[in-house]
C-alpha cells in the first residue's frame, strides 16, 4: 500500500500527464453527480427542461466528472461547456468527448468563455467539495 507521500507524488505526476491521470484517476460515483445536479436545479419536478441552462465546468482535466455529468443531465436539456488551463488535458478530453465543447484556459481568464456568449451572466457559481466521495468541484451556471 502506498504511503501518503507516494499518493502526493501520483497526483503530481497526474497532473502533467493526461494519460496517467485518466488511468490513476479515480471515477466519479453517479450517485454523488446526482446529488449534486439536484442541489444546482438542474434535476428534479420543478425544472424548466424548456429552457436550456448552460454549465461551465472550470478545470475539467480530462474528462472524469464531465462524462458522469453528461450522463446524468442527458435529457435536462443542459450544454455542457468544459475548460481547463492544459493544453494535453484539453486534448485527451476531446479525445473521450468529443461532442462537449472544452476550452482552454483558468479559472482566473473565465471572462474569456463570455465574450462569445449571447447572455454572459453568471448564475450561479459553486465551488466546494463532494460530500459523497471528497472530490473538488467548481462550475458555473449561465
Amino acid at each position: 500500500m502506498a504511503d501518503k507521500d507516494d499518493e502526493a507524488l501520483l497526483g503530481i505526476k497526474g497532473f502533467k500527464d493526461s494519460k496517467h491521470y485518466e488511468q490513476v484517476r479515480p471515477d466519479y460515483p453517479k450517485e454523488a453527480v446526482e446529488i449534486l445536479m439536484n442541489k444546482l436545479g438542474l434535476l428534479g419536478e420543478y425544472r424548466d427542461k424548456a429552457k436550456q441552462l448552460t454549465v461551465l465546468e472550470l478545470g475539467a482535466g480530462t474528462g472524469k466528472f464531465t462524462r458522469v455529468m453528461a450522463s446524468v443531465l442527458h435529457d435536462a436539456n443542459v450544454r455542457i461547456i468544459a475548460s481547463d488551463p492544459v493544453k494535453e488535458m484539453c486534448e485527451q478530453f476531446k479525445d473521450m468527448l468529443p461532442d462537449i465543447e472544452i476550452k482552454q484556459f483558468g479559472a482566473e481568464n473565465i471572462e474569456f468563455i463570455w465574450e462569445t456568449e449571447q447572455n454572459g451572466k453568471f448564475k450561479r457559481c459553486s465551488r466546494g467539495k463532494c460530500s459523497c466521495c471528497g472530490c473538488s468541484f467548481m462550475f458555473s451556471l449561465v
